[in-house]
């Protein structure tokens, strides 16, 4: 393998005491072309620390996390490799995707659905072949009930009178027999099939890697050079120190446990959760199933084993349940314990993309103070009266960015993709806007129509097109980002949340006090593990954080930055 004269082993050698940044990547399917250029553009002067992301940006952000493993283990050429890898996917992006053959025509009409123009169009031909043996089906009942008709009548029934109810036939026999075809295909095989078309493992004798093929074979390349090890790498290799202790690197990705409704970080989960390897062998390739069956099967039920938790979790099976985007790449199955179903030790439980539930998961690695930068990378769709100019942005100055793009509604279509976007990403895009928040996203946009996105036909021309777009937000961040200016409004924000929650703390312990005061010699719960010298320890300092309340004074009255934060308590992820 050559590298890209472009990004050499030299130009991604840091110091150790090198600045640091974190990295969020948004999903996007296709669109996620983007995010390589911009990777090694930030890591050429920031070692990366903490990269998550949703779908499309978790293979991005996994890329990223085997690349900054390399370095940090004497071997910066792992960025090369990256680069190396991610070169070749305007050449083979199409061929990742392989349906069963006989969804590839479901697939395809999938697809032409999505189209700029003539939807109609792109959905039927596909399925033309469908439309065809319907609509001869419909010539030959048609001609056949002619024939019956002749042979018990004297009238004539062959002639030019009959050919409206030929026409007719033949049209209600294609759209009977396309609705029947697709059916059986989408209600029928797709449930067989994962809810899925594409397993992302080869189909036959594909000529062409398939996705989790290529996923796997890229991240151990990157990871470890010409000569990766007989296992898969894991998020335990990330967590070690290397050559450079304390230069840990936490990697995320989010998926949605649909059985449960609910976001999940699988690395992170407390769900003990199992896998059939006769279901996963067909979404994983041979080694990381070798690697995955090391444990010993669960004794109540020998076909399942336990999935590796925390750090043992493979790379590729956290970034694989992260974008299995729905209908075109399967779900992946696991199994939970159910006591509460009698006869029944465990329930399958799917997930799916993580995208559904949190596509733009900007609260990784957040901090009230941070420490080190958190870069957002967002996909958005380009408003038709974009300039070129406009389609990398990263606002800097106070007040730009604080309201969200605006998604032009003309159509049945635009409204339905408002609605679901709405549903799904509200709190992703809020946060995204807040003050201290907002000058850390730099958001690429895409033409919905023709780049990224479903667009897994997308010509060579365009994802390098895509890809260069990358590389520019990449140095636009290297370039613009003003760190300490986004610390002191980071610092502004949190002090406005600090005095709110301290101002609460004093107008309300006082009474409250002296209820808990009386009510932890009879409490019902967690008293094990909080025995009655912690209650009263708990109590003690309640007492002097609302002392300390009190000295503070009233808020101060000052204009803070806007829109407003809150600080609230929610499930961690």
């Amino acid at each position: 393998m050559e590298s890209d004269p472009g990004f050499t082993a030299a130009q991604f050698v840091l110091s150790e005491d090198a600045p640091q940044c974190d990295m969020i990547l948004k999903g996007g399917v296709t669109s996620g072309i983007v995010y390589p250029r911009a990777i090694l553009e930030v890591a050429k002067k920031y070692r990366l620390r903490s990269i998550g992301g949703a779908s499309a940006g978790a293979i991005a952000a996994g890329f990223a996390a085997a690349a900054e493993y390399a370095r940090r283990n004497g071997d910066p050429a792992g960025y090369a490799r990256l680069d190396e890898c991610c070169a070749k996917l305007p050449s083979i992006l199409s061929g990742l995707f392989q349906p069963p053959a006989h969804l590839r025509s479901l697939l395809q009409a999938g697809l032409g659905l999505t189209a700029a123009k003539n939807k109609l169009g792109g959905f039927l031909a596909p399925l033309r072949w469908i439309l065809a043996s319907g609509a001869g089906l419909g010539a030959a009942v048609y001609a056949g009930l002619l024939a019956i008709t002749d042979l018990l009548t004297t009238a004539p029934v062959w002639s030019p009178a009959a050919i409206p109810g030929l026409i007719f036939a033949v049209i209600v026999g294609a759209i009977a027999h396309l609705a029947l075809r697709v059916g059986l295909m989408v209600f029928g095989d797709l449930r067989r099939q994962n809810y899925g078309l594409c397993s992302g493992m080869p189909v036959g004798a594909a000529k062409s890697q398939s996705l989790t093929e290529w996923l796997h074979t890229s991240l151990q390349f990157i990871a470890f050079g010409d000569q990766p090890p007989d296992r898969p790498l894991t998020l335990r290799d990330l967590e070690g120190g290397g050559q450079f202790p304390g230069l840990e690197i936490d990697f995320r990705t989010i998926t949605t446990n649909l059985s449960m409704q609910q976001p999940e970080v699988i690395s992170r989960t407390r769900l003990n959760l199992f896998f059939d390897p006769e279901q996963w062998a067909r979404l994983f390739p041979a080694d990381v199933m070798n690697y995955l069956k090391a444990g010993q099967p669960d004794p109540s039920a020998a076909h399942l084993h336990s999935l590796p938790k925390g750090l043992d979790l493979p790379v590729l099976v956290a970034i694989r349940m992260s974008l299995s985007f729905p209908f075109l790449i399967q779900a992946v199955p696991l199994w939970l314990r159910d006591a509460a179903i009698k006869g029944r030790p465990f329930s399958q439980i799917w997930f799916s993309d993580g995208g559904i539930t949190s596509n733009f998961p900007i609260h990784f690695f957040d901090a009230l103070l941070p420490s080190r930068p958190t870069f957002a990378f967002s996909l958005d769709d380009r408003p038709d009266t974009f300039e070129t100019s406009d389609r990398i942005s990263m606002p800097q100055n106070a007040r730009d960015g604080s309201i969200l793009p605006i998604h032009r509604i003309e159509t049945l279509g635009n409204f339905a993709g408002a609605l679901l976007g709405s549903a799904k990403g509200w709190q992703d895009q809020m946060q995204s806007v807040l003050p201290g928040q907002r000058q850390r996203v730099v958001r690429i946009k895409l033409d919905k129509a023709t780049e990224g996105g479903l667009n897994i036909n997308m010509s060579k021309e365009v994802s390098e097109r895509l890809m260069g777009y990358g590389g520019e937000a990449g140095r636009l961040v290297c370039q613009k980002f003003n760190f300490a200016e986004h610390r002191w409004r980071r610092a502004l924000v949190a002090h406005e949340q600090l005095e709110v929650l301290t101002d609460t703390l004093r107008k309300a312990w006082p009474e409250y006090g002296v209820w808990y005061s009386g009510y932890i010699r009879h409490v019902e719960s967690y008293c094990e593990s909080i025995n009655f010298a912690h209650r009263q320890e708990i109590a003690r300092r309640f007492w002097s954080l609302s002392a300390a309340s009190v000295d503070l004074g009233p808020p101060l009255k000052v204009k803070y930055p806007r829109p407003p934060a809150r600080l609230r308590t929610a499930p961690e992820l």
